[in-house]
């Protein structure tokens, strides 16, 4: 008996864990110009556009400006270091677009961010309270006169899968990483989104020629909706 109940413990906990995993940012109707761009040498990161976006934050006036700024200010660093390990030397955009032609640009918007509830998450979790962010995304090859973007495409996701404190319930003391799952928020979800964002990023290099300096990455690929 006690055996069958220590595998039921196990059981679960693995069911937990997996579901914990299951947060998540995916890519969206990815498009890419005809003809094969210049490979860069560097790549530059614009501050993405919080002004067109939804923001369900709970803040107003001053304060959602101020949320609106960190989120993007965050965003961009995480992308750069990201790219920087994963496909190349990248840098924030620093006033006018540049001008070099031996570079990538990186430019975009957020479409939706959804800072859900803290509370409901790190006490239920499982899609209660969960949090949600959308961009689109546009890569601009800086050695082509057209205006046009060399690849285009959405991301979106969220932390809407993972657990919360409750869950553990009858098994008692849940390892800590668990029980916090849920009380993480946006930062998080601007972590995940440059993740994948540097992933399509590299995919598209690597099928253009491009050499990386590690394993290459495959990006999520949602249905269109």
């Amino acid at each position: 008996m006690e055996n069958y109940t220590r595998r039921k413990v196990f059981f679960a906990l693995g069911l937990l864990w997996s579901l914990a995993g299951c947060a998540s940012v995916g890519v969206r109707n990815p498009q890419q110009a005809t003809g094969n761009p210049k490979l860069p040498n560097q790549i530059f990161v614009a501050d993405f556009d919080t002004s067109k976006g939804v923001f369900r934050v709970n803040r107003s006036g001053d304060q959602l400006g101020t949320l609106q700024e960190k989120t993007a200010n965050v965003f961009a660093n995480y992308l750069v270091a990201d790219l920087s390990k994963s496909v190349l030397p990248a840098a924030r955009q620093n006033g006018s677009r540049p001008t070099r032609a031996d570079a990538w640009l990186i430019t975009g918007e957020f479409i939706r961010v959804n800072g859900g509830s803290r509370e409901l998450r790190g006490l239920i979790g499982l899609g209660a309270g969960g949090t949600k962010m959308e961009t689109v995304v546009r890569v601009y090859d800086l050695s082509h006169v057209s205006k046009e973007p060399v690849l285009q495409f959405e991301t979106s996701g969220g932390s809407n899968a993972e657990p919360g404190a409750a869950a553990g319930g009858m098994f008692g003391a849940l390892p800590n990483a668990l029980r916090n799952a849920g009380a993480r928020g946006l930062t998080d979800d601007t972590a995940r989104t440059a993740r994948e964002i540097t992933a399509m990023v590299a995919d598209y290099y690597a099928k253009n020629g491009g050499q990386l300096p590690g394993k290459a990455m495959k990006p999520k690929i949602l249905a269109q909706r």
